[in-house]
């Protein structure tokens, strides 16, 4: 081995004897003559597990005691990938076996997207032994960084300062460069963070000029973008806290817009901010008449942290039971997910012929961890249900939809039975701008007919409105403008109705109108 080493940097990396080690575990190293070291350095940023964990350890002796190596696709790469897919929301994944491989493919994926060739870099920077990387700014001029780099590399190859916004302005304005690559945090000259706004002025920079944007986290790993170091005073916007996508939009969505922020001497420049999240603690459904859409109610919520478990059936055929200390005005029952893929809400409140809004929202109380049934009183906030929705703290166009109770049987009944033994008519109560669309607080229509049914209105003192004959019915259902035989509107009471029909007895019903 030239030098005596396997890889020749290792003999001129340290001012000292190259180290030959011997064993390793947790945070520490042991060489061959025995000497024990504090390893600061793990393994080039990529052994932040420590040496050899145990669970690692044993994970890849089962791996190796059934054979490690086939050029194929095995099971593991699913599982790997549907796990980074949901840690960093970035939804493809593709592997290598060394982060010089990753930028090399890095590369030529942009240039070939791009039709460019020059790739940026920031000075300071290490990205492997790429030959386009491998270089260095002499003065102004851009020179090869090791031997054997070919001549043309110097061409092909843009650097700039880290942090200076200006610099990489004019860098990227003749719209040559196919790709920047950079670390989120520079750390092969120091630890470089960057400066507020920085990235978000970078991504913008690249997305106006049409150049593609490489994050290489070889070193930084997960390192947010600015190190998690705070200003005190300031307000942090959530979305520069993580690095879970590159993506500003994207990850100014997933903060919501929220800001933090601490006094001065709460912290200093040199703390590291952990924030612990989680999602939404359930889903609420509200509902409104169609004449008065912004006095929405709430009339089922499901609790995550009290789901099934405070349930015995579903409300929808009646068979549920509340237990105690639950939830229990809170109607969960009333969620249906017997079908995958699909949440279904039963509400038993409304009446055929009328309109409603729905809406259906995110709720929390703010920390699910301390939510509990018997603790269940604090203040809920819960997404907007339409535009502009004032009693919620969170922007957005919301889904309230209008939605109209029509329950007209499809076909019929030539018997002397009805489809439920019950003839009825809707809207009842019938009230003033509200019912059937287009003829609020006017139309009716009676349902669920027998074949040939003569409908006859009455006042309560027997005095006869009008007589509907059965060349009115169409299907099940004849309807009725609530209109006397002089074409006269009906004033407000109770008025009495009898269905006769050759298959079976008389029926009499009452209909309410409300003017």
């Amino acid at each position: 081995m030239p030098r005596g080493v396997p890889m020749a940097w290792m003999e001129s990396l340290y001012e000292h004897a190259p180290t030959f080690v011997d064993s390793g575990r947790g945070a520490r190293f042991r060489d061959v003559d025995g000497h024990e070291y504090l390893d600061l350095y793990i393994g080039d940023m990529s052994g932040f597990c420590g040496h050899a964990p145990p669970p690692v350890v044993q994970a890849v002796t089962d791996r190796m005691s059934r054979g490690n190596h086939f050029l194929l696709a095995g099971e593991d790469a699913i599982v790997v990938s549907e796990h980074l897919a949901e840690r960093y929301r970035l939804p493809q994944w593709q592997y290598t076996h060394a982060a010089t491989i990753s930028n090399t493919e890095i590369i030529r994926i942009a240039r070939e997207a791009t039709g460019r060739e020059i790739v940026l870099v920031f000075d300071g920077k290490y990205h492997g032994l790429v030959d386009v990387t491998l270089t260095v700014l002499e003065g102004d001029a851009v020179v090869p960084e090791a031997l054997g780099v070919p001549r043309w590399v110097p061409g092909a190859s843009r650097i700039v300062a880290f942090n200076d916004v200006p610099a990489l302005t004019a860098a990227l304005e003749s719209r040559d460069v196919a790709v920047v690559i950079t670390e989120p945090v520079m750390t092969s000259a120091g630890i470089i963070n960057p400066d507020p706004g920085f990235h978000e002025a970078l991504r913008a920079l690249t997305r106006e000029t049409g150049t593609l944007l490489a994050i290489d986290e070889t070193h930084s790993l997960v390192g947010t973008w600015g190190g998690g170091t705070y200003i005190p005073d300031s307000p942090l916007p959530l979305s520069s806290t993580y690095n879970s996508s590159t993506d500003l939009a994207l990850r100014t969505t997933l903060d919501l817009g929220l800001d933090i922020s601490f006094s001065a001497g709460v912290v200093s420049p040199s703390d590291s901010l952990y924030l612990r999240c989680q999602t939404f603690q359930g889903w609420a459904v509200w509902r409104t008449s169609g004449a008065d859409p912004e006095n929405m109610v709430m009339i089922g919520l499901y609790d995550r942290v009290n789901p099934e478990s405070c349930i015995e059936g579903f409300c929808g055929d009646a068979s549920y039971e509340l237990k105690p200390q639950c939830f229990t005005s809170k109607r969960a029952a009333c969620f249906d997910y017997s079908t995958p893929d699909t949440v279904r809400f039963f509400d038993d409140e409304v009446y055929n012929g009328f309109d409603y809004y729905y809406a259906v929202t995110s709720f929390d109380y703010g920390s699910t961890a301390l939510t509990t049934p018997a603790n269940s009183s604090q203040t809920m906030v819960f997404s907007p249900r339409w535009d502009g929705d004032t009693e919620s703290p969170f922007s957005g166009g919301g889904n309230r939809t209008p939605f109209q109770v029509n329950m007209i049987l499809a076909a019929s009944v030539a018997s002397d039975e009805t489809v439920d033994g019950s003839i009825y008519v809707f809207p009842n109560p019938l009230r003033l701008g509200e019912g059937i669309r287009g003829y609020e607080g006017e139309k009716v229509v009676f349902s669920n007919l027998p074949d040939n049914s003569r409908i006859q209105i009455f006042t309560p003192a027997g005095d006869k409105v009008i007589e509907l004959e059965p060349e009115l019915q169409v299907g099940p259902n004849i309807h009725w403008i609530t209109r006397n035989s002089e074409g006269e509107e009906l004033a407000a009471g109770v008025f009495l109705y009898k269905v006769t029909a050759p298959q079976r007895e008389d029926f009499w019903g009452k209909l309410i109108i409300i003017r």
